[in-house]
């Protein structure tokens, strides 16, 4: 949905629209993953905040080279009317040699770095590139393969043979003839949370099942 937009103003707070709010999108994977992830003040704590920022940064780019070639936009100029601590002309926080604004240039991903496209799939060619990635039939996209709580994937565990991998706690021990798991959960202390889009069960891998 956010690709379908031209205008900053249109994907970002508070002027978007619920649907096409990047920030929504953002923080989805926040809440679902939890923990220190889940908080604003302790998410950069979790590795999976940096790969999570940098998918982020990529849909930006899309939506950037979008305006460019498809809405006659300049986004290094689209910077939404704003004041205080995110105003244009204000000193970046821990680099003062650079304006807010300066972060919409085009410069960096000019010079310094370039997003790789994300591999795509359609019903003739059902193949993604990836043991990590299947191809969603119903959307003809790739996505992640789902691993369901802390084990391996089917064709990891081929890798390493089930024995092994439940030794290292990657599989469940079978131990007469019942599964069996254990784990222990860390409570992090959360003052505020990341804005998100609704919660779907169906969409969740939650580990709300304890195997005896």
């Amino acid at each position: 949905m956010v690709l379908t937009r031209c205008r900053i103003r249109d994907i970002t707070a508070p002027t978007a629209m619920v649907q096409f709010n990047l920030e929504r999108y953002h923080g989805g994977p926040h809440n679902w993953v939890g923990g220190q992830m889940s908080g604003l003040n302790t998410a950069a704590h979790d590795p999976v905040f940096f790969l999570h920022h940098a998918f982020v940064d990529y849909i930006w780019e899309l939506f950037r080279i979008r305006q460019a070639r498809f809405c006659g936009v300049n986004p290094s100029t689209d910077y939404p009317p704003t004041m205080g601590l995110h105003a244009a002309e204000r000193p970046m926080d821990g680099f003062p040699q650079y304006r807010n604004v300066d972060g919409y240039r085009s410069y960096w991903t000019q010079f310094w770095y370039r997003y790789e496209r994300s591999p795509t799939c359609s019903m003739w060619q059902p193949f993604c590139g990836s043991p990590y990635l299947r191809c969603d039939m119903a959307r003809q996209r790739c996505v992640s393969m789902a691993r369901m709580g802390p084990f391996l994937l089917p064709f990891e565990l081929r890798v390493l043979g089930v024995s092994f991998a439940a030794k290292l706690g990657l599989a469940p021990s079978i131990s007469n003839g019942k599964k069996r798991c254990t784990g222990s959960y860390l409570v992090f202390k959360r003052d505020q949370f990341f804005v998100a889009p609704p919660f779907r069960p169906f969409r969740t891998q939650k580990l709300d099942l304890v195997w005896d």
